[in-house]
C-alpha cells in the first residue's frame, strides 16, 4: 500500500533508508555513511516535513519496501518543478512498487500544479532507468564523473518528465 510518510514511522523509515544504504550500490549513501541515530533522524525528517517535502512509502505488514521523496524548488525561479528521490528494497523491486511510488509523486505534483519532475540516476543502473523511461521521463543529458564509487568515476543521467 502507497501512503504518506507519518512521523510515527520514522523509525520504519530510518530502518528502511539503512537496509537500501546496505543491500544497494545504486543510492547515494554508503554503508555506514548515515547516522542511526534515531532522535537525530525524527528531528532531521520534522524539519524536512515541514518544509514541504513529500515522502511516500510503500507499506506492507508494518514493513517499509520502498520510499519516494518530492522536493520542491523552494524559489520563485524554481518553484515550477521538483527532484524525485526513489528507493525500494531490492527483495520488492521488479513488483510495482517504484512504479506506484511514481505514480504517486506524478499525481501529487499535477494536483501542485508542477511543471516537471525530475531526477539523476547512475547511468548503468538499467532497471531503474527502464523505469522512468516507462513512467515517460526522458533523458535530458550526462554528468560525467558525477559519483565516485567503490574506486570508480560513475556517471549519472539527469532525466526529467514535464507534467
Amino acid at each position: 500500500m502507497i501512503q504518506p510518510l507519518l512521523l510515527e514511522d520514522a523509525g520504519s523509515h530510518l530502518k528502511l533508508l539503512l537496509e537500501l544504504d546496505e543491500g544497494t550500490q545504486t543510492m547515494l549513501y554508503e554503508p555506514g555513511e548515515r547516522s542511526s541515530d534515531y532522535d537525530a533522524y525524527t528531528e532531521k525528517l520534522k524539519n524536512a516535513l515541514n518544509k514541504e517535502i513529500f515522502v511516500w512509502v510503500s507499506k506492507e505488514n508494518e514493513r517499509l519496501q520502498g520510499f519516494i521523496m518530492v522536493i520542491p524548488g523552494m524559489l520563485q525561479r524554481n518553484r515550477h518543478k521538483a527532484a524525485i528521490v526513489l528507493g525500494v528494497l531490492p527483495h520488492y523491486q521488479k513488483k510495482g512498487i517504484g512504479g506506484r511510488l511514481i505514480d504517486a509523486a506524478i499525481d501529487w505534483g499535477q494536483k501542485q500544479n508542477l511543471h516537471r519532475l525530475e531526477l539523476t540516476v547512475m547511468a548503468h543502473n538499467q532497471p531503474a532507468i527502464a523505469l522512468y523511461l516507462k513512467k515517460q521521463f526522458e533523458i535530458e543529458g550526462t554528468i560525467r564523473h558525477s559519483l565516485f564509487v567503490d574506486g570508480e568515476w560513475v556517471d549519472e543521467y539527469m532525466m526529467g518528465r514535464l507534467l
